[in-house]
């Protein structure tokens, strides 16, 4: 009986077999009944690893004769002749070799594993067809693209996941998984998750540690170039480095693969056909078939939606990126097609593709930041060619909580706005106030405000206008500057009204009657500017401004003591956020919910709406009604007799109004008084020390949690 045959230049067998389960019950199948089956993947992937483990269980198993045949380095001419030499079957004179090997193990039930035979794929697709026609013979075969042989069935092999990645380097290392240090074992994560799971990079990467510690380690791997690891194992030459394990696939590739391959590099994280079409410029049919051929070779892989590169593979074709000339063009023609992406998706933003257009966008980020970096490099020449760009970052920036991180890209753009028109100057000003309206930063607005409207005035753009004192007049109705806001938003409906802009109109209506509301507590004619901005927007608005106007006159109506008509308008709004995906809206109106629910009595219904609101509101923060939601959770903690509880919600609300600027107004700001006045002092100190431990930006969490303890002694309970 003759055993596996090794190579020791193709599997190094000390590397641990980890995971793959799932994998090996398939092939465990297949070699059961016979056939064949092609394991597909990139190289480095652990193809050879798994199709030899399956052989050895299935050998030791079943007693089965088992043959290695590695086709490393195998001309085409070569392979039948190679596979015959390890089957121990002489050619016979001018009968046909495949023929001959055949008729030579017929009867034999036997497994053979063919490893490597991508740049042999018509004549290893030959012997794999002649081998599975042998009864109870098994084919498994591995290799970076399809063979295509007759009813070739595909395995795919993904590089792998987390926690396999880290028990492979714990193994390969000698390490203990669960001994580690959390500082280690944070640093073994890091170190997987930028090598994409890949086994081989893995591998390469646990040599490393012969010389450096897995702190150096991990600092190394932070500058993405892992194409550097390198190691002397008695390995197959081509896995030394990552570098030689994608030059064995590169250098069998057409010139435009080869092209292609390095120009796809450039974007962050995925890409889609277009994307490729405008770097390269090939025109369609050219980059279908040299995307199939990168595909085929498994140097991109092709997900549901788009395409993208494992990390060490990018990092290969990277460094050939950047040994390309005329690294200006493809800068330009990145930045171009980042535009054109922007442009086409913002576009949809107020249609019923919205929350589609934005997800397209925000998988994109990585990219979008890369074309503004590459304007803002000479912002007088190209910040008006990449504008769709930013104006799609800011609604990224604003929908996603990135407030912070938005902010820091447009002080960068502001410390150039000097040397631009007043017209760009204007845009990035209204830029600022609209990220900081966002973040609830009504400070900031008033400072950026007055900018905005300079410029515009300036540039003679009545829309920025109106836009600006629009915004302003949010920022000082904030702040508690009633008059000024008043002033600001009449300003802004005057313009608008003159421009005959109906969507204009409707926005400032529902922020004038903002001001009655909450400002001047007259409810009845806010009531009336309600009314009317919804109807506009019912004609002329986008379901964002319809939902706002909704929900603000759902609070006028729950200060009015009109319960059902505020439930029927919160509702209302609900449906208008949803159909654009908008989390924080949709948690504002489940906290208006809760509210009225609390009002008529119903603590197990006010409860539920909190705890949508705060799930909502983790997911996408808002201070504002963040800080709204736990004044909220105080008034129902006192209703259910828990003043602890209270006081911690209301000390959560102060801070929040505190750091972010954020006034309690109207109604609202009545209510919380005179909730808080129900609090002993000395809870209310005690909560305000303990809530100022809270993590910053968790303080929905952390009302969740109160929410939890509070559900224990309300859940069915009524407070009538």
């Amino acid at each position: 009986m003759v055993g596996v045959v090794l190579d020791s230049q193709t599997v190094d067998t000390r590397i641990p077999f980890i995971g793959r389960e799932s994998e090996l019950q398939r092939l465990r199948a297949i070699l059961k009944r016979g056939g064949a089956v092609t394991l597909v993947g990139p190289g480095g992937v652990g193809k050879s690893r798994l199709a030899l483990e399956a052989a050895q269980r299935f050998e030791r198993d079943t007693a089965r004769r088992t043959v290695f045949i590695s086709l490393v380095g195998v001309a085409p001419e070569a392979v039948i002749g190679t596979a015959m030499a390890e089957f121990g079957v002489a050619l016979e004179g001018t009968r046909d070799p495949l023929a001959t090997l055949q008729d030579a193990l017929r009867g034999e039930p036997l497994v053979v594993l063919l490893d490597n035979c991508e740049h042999v794929p018509d004549e290893a697709a030959a012997l794999v067809d002649r081998l599975r026609a042998i009864d109870g013979a098994a084919v498994i075969a591995t290799s970076q693209q399809r063979l295509d042989y007759t009813d070739e069935e595909v395995l795919p092999i993904e590089p792998f996941g987390t926690p396999s990645a880290v028990a492979f380097f714990c193994a390969r290392t000698g390490r203990d998984e669960t001994r580690l240090s959390p500082e280690d074992a944070e640093r073994i994560r890091t170190i997987v998750k930028r090598l994409d799971g890949l086994a081989i990079a893995l591998d390469l990467a646990a040599a490393r540690l012969a010389s450096l510690s897995l702190e150096e380690l991990s600092e190394e791997l932070a500058q993405l170039k892992p194409y550097q690891l390198r190691s002397t194992r008695g390995t197959d030459p081509r896995h030394r480095t990552i570098g030689n394990v994608i030059a064995w696939s590169h250098a069998r590739s057409s010139a435009d693969a080869q092209e292609l391959f390095a120009l796809v590099s450039i974007f962050a994280d995925m890409f889609s056909f277009e994307d490729a079409a405008a770097l390269c410029g090939y025109g369609d049919e050219r980059t279908a078939q040299a995307l199939a051929e990168l595909t085929a070779a498994s140097l991109v892989a092709r997900t549901e939606l788009a395409y993208r590169m494992l990390l060490p593979i990018q990092a290969v074709a990277r460094r050939m990126l950047a040994a390309r000339p005329n690294r200006a063009a493809l800068d330009e023609a990145f930045a171009a097609r980042m535009t054109a992406l922007a442009e086409a998706n913002t576009a949809e933003f107020t249609g019923p593709n919205g929350p589609l257009a934005f997800q397209r966008l925000y998988a994109r980020y990585s990219d979008l930041t890369g074309a503004l970096g590459w304007a803002l490099k000479r912002p007088e020449e190209r910040l008006e060619r990449v504008e769709p760009v930013f104006t799609a970052l800011s609604e990224i920036w604003a929908q996603s909580g990135r407030y912070a991180e938005g902010l820091r890209y447009v002080d960068r753009l502001e410390t150039v706005a000097p040397r631009l028109s007043p017209e760009r100057r204007g845009r990035i000003y209204y830029l600022h106030l609209r990220l900081a309206h966002a973040a609830s930063d009504h400070l900031m607005m008033l400072e950026h405000g007055p900018l905005a409207i300079s410029a515009f005035s300036i540039a003679g753009n009545r829309l920025g206008l109106a836009r600006a004192y629009n915004a302003l007049s949010i920022a000082a109705l904030s702040t508690g500057k009633t008059d000024e806001a008043m002033s600001s938003v009449e300003m802004a409906l005057r313009i608008y009204t003159q421009m005959g802009h109906e969507r204009g109109i409707a926005s400032a209506l529902t922020n004038q009657a903002n001001v009655l509301f909450d400002g001047k507590s007259d409810y009845a004619r806010a009531r009336v500017l309600y009314l009317e901005a919804i109807e506009r927007n019912e004609a002329y608005g986008t379901p964002e401004l319809l939902g706002i106007a909704l929900g603000n006159l759902a609070e006028l109506e729950h200060a009015c003591l009109e319960y059902d008509r505020s439930i029927e308008l919160a509702r209302r709004a609900i449906e208008q956020f949803e159909a654009i995906s908008n989390l924080a809206m949709i948690a504002w109106q489940h906290e208006t919910l809760g509210r009225v629910a609390l009002a008529r009595g119903d603590a197990s219904e006010a409860r539920e709406r909190f705890g949508v609101a705060a799930d909502m509101l983790r997911r996408a923060p808002q201070p504002r009604y963040t800080a709204q939601l736990a004044e909220g959770i105080g008034r129902l903690a006192l209703r259910s007799a828990d003043p602890k509880a209270a006081a911690r919600a209301f000390a959560a609300a102060q801070r929040v109004r505190r750091e972010y600027h954020v006034n309690a107004l109207g109604f609202r700001a009545r209510e919380a008084a005179e909730d808080r006045v129900s609090v002993p002092a000395e809870l209310a100190e005690a909560a305000a020390a303990e809530v100022e431990r809270w993590p910053a930006g968790r303080t929905a969490e952390m009302l969740s949690g109160l929410l939890d303890g509070l559900g224990r002694s309300t859940a069915g309970e009524s407070l009538v």
